[in-house]
């Protein structure tokens, strides 16, 4: 195993003073810290080599295609294992991406056909389903957590029928921190001839994700939750969805033409339109529109060039230090930051062991509300997340209305945990003691 503490000095952020306290970063589950590598990609590609992609001829731009082909490339190697394959959209982030997920069934659903969600899902796996629930008729379903807040099989099996056509889960929850056995729940939805869409966000980066393994129809994630820039995300999807994804978002460089009839330049129709009302309406015209057949058919506009070369460095660097070591470093820290449930009036969301889940503790003080605590903790340099985080129903589930989170990433060390517990400790002597 390779020793992670080395690569901390790539995160110049996490050697910082935060209010004149060595910075203790626990707060990747909402956005990870940036290394420097990346920092410094971006500027220079931004004042030396910038140039828009895929339609321009100059040498730029089509260096720049190249670097942005090549780093999509890398990025789809990285959650498949294999390159060559149309079969990763770009977008701005995973919300996007759930939202185009989503668009995919406009047309697909009725209201004899139902969506499964579950409890433990992100606002952004949510909302668009029960929007796209509200224009279809299609039903939600709700798949209940067990006490620790895990998806079990058994829920899953036992809300799936012949009229699902849609289950849309996440890998990992960001309150609870544990995994999903999404391979066997795929099996189980494909049984019935529905589609599996997963929420990737919170297990990219942080534990080995085969999506061709796993066999879900589209998995959604983000870029700036593994170490990269934000505005940035993925939706990976199989060949046949590809192919039959509606054009719901079009524009520049989706078309190689439009077919316009001859009349439509003719001066004396044009002269006839300015008096006729009927023949001045476009509609009256047969517009035919050719679509791209690759996935450009479906990026319309500028996309995101800088963070999508930038981000392919991260790729390499995570491939470099390994996902396997990442994943042992990050667990052997949450099987300290657990220790958190030996202090009087803590209480985990989630499980409560190390196993089948990943660094992301959520918990609750008996005594001390979550923005009480969560401000104390940033007087001593403590960074984390207080609030619902988007989840509102898993935290109903656990009646409760908000919590405390602590997420790790790779930079993070024993001294950050220790620093974290430690402060805890020291908010309730402050709360309760006065």
């Amino acid at each position: 195993m390779k020793n992670i503490s080395q690569f901390r000095s790539y995160f110049p952020e996490i050697e910082t003073l935060y209010n004149n306290k060595p910075l203790v970063y626990l707060d990747t589950a909402a956005s990870a810290l940036k290394p420097k590598t990346i920092i410094e990609a971006a500027n220079d590609f931004s004042l030396k080599k910038y140039s828009n992609i895929s339609r321009g001829i100059s040498h730029l731009s089509a260096n720049a295609t190249e670097l942005y082909e090549e780093s999509r490339q890398k990025v789809l190697k990285f959650v498949t294992g294999q390159t060559g394959e149309n079969k990763l959209l770009i977008t701005s982030g995973a919300t996007a991406s759930l939202n185009m997920a989503a668009s995919y069934y406009y047309n697909k659903l009725s209201f004899q056909d139902e969506i499964l969600l579950s409890l433990a899902e992100h606002h952004s796996n949510i909302l668009p389903w029960i929007e796209l629930s509200k224009k279809t008729g299609a039903k939600i379903k709700w798949i209940d957590v067990n006490d620790n807040g895990e998806i079990e099989l058994p829920f899953v099996a036992e809300k799936i029928t012949s009229k699902t056509r849609v289950v849309s889960l996440t890998h990992i929850s960001n309150i609870t921190g544990s995994i999903t056995p999404v391979k066997d729940i795929a099996r189980l939805v494909h049984k019935v001839g529905a589609d599996f869409v997963l929420d990737a966000a919170q297990s990219v980066g942080h534990i080995g994700v085969d999506f061709l393994d796993i066999d879900c129809d589209m998995a959604a994630f983000s870029a700036h939750k593994v170490y990269g820039p934000t505005g940035l995300g993925f939706l990976y999807c199989k060949n046949e969805i590809i192919e039959n994804f509606p054009n719901f978002f079009v524009g520049g460089g989706t078309v190689d033409d439009i077919v316009l009839p001859p009349a439509i330049f003719s001066d004396s129709d044009l002269s006839i339109n300015s008096k006729n009302k009927d023949k001045s309406d476009c509609r009256s015209y047969d517009f035919k529109l050719i679509y791209k057949s690759d996935l450009a058919r479906l990026e319309a506009g500028t996309p995101p060039i800088s963070q999508l070369i930038t981000f392919g460095l991260v790729i390499d660097l995570l491939n470099n230090i390994g996902l396997k070591n990442i994943e042992i470093h990050e667990k052997y820290l949450t099987e300290s930051l657990l220790d958190l449930q030996k202090i009087d009036g803590i209480e985990i969301l989630g499980p409560k062991k190390i196993n089948n889940r990943i660094g992301v503790v959520s918990f609750v003080s008996q005594n001390i509300h979550p923005h009480d605590l969560g401000q104390f903790l940033d007087d001593l340099g403590i960074v984390c997340r207080v609030g619902h985080n988007c989840a509102i129903p898993i935290h109903k589930r656990f009646a409760v209305s908000s919590s405390t989170r602590f997420s790790l990433g790779l930079y993070n060390n024993k001294n950050d945990v220790e620093q974290a517990i430690n402060g805890v400790k020291e908010a309730q002597k402050f709360f309760l003691l006065g």
